[in-house]
């Protein structure tokens, strides 16, 4: 998923976010907000001392043999 934006805090956060077969989020101004939902089987969890996101996954049947996978973005600012 890439997202491009600029690296100074008086512009824009971010520009376009896109996923490949889905529509771009575009932010219009400055003061735009992406919103983040997770959906089965995720768990969301933020911690803004470390401007960090964590998305959990758990194993929801199939042949999984693991019981997580856990990717965590940091925000950098």
């Amino acid at each position: 998923m890439p997202v491009q934006g600029e690296a100074s805090g008086a512009g824009l956060t971010f520009k376009t976010i896109a996923v490949s077969g889905e529509n771009d989020i575009v932010a219009g101004a400055a003061g735009d907000t992406v919103n983040v939902a997770a959906g089965d089987n995720v768990t969301l969890t933020t911690d803004a001392e470390l401007n960090t996101l964590t998305i959990t996954a758990a194993a929801g049947g199939g042949a999984v043999d693991e019981d997580q996978n856990v990717l965590a973005v940091q925000v950098f600012t």
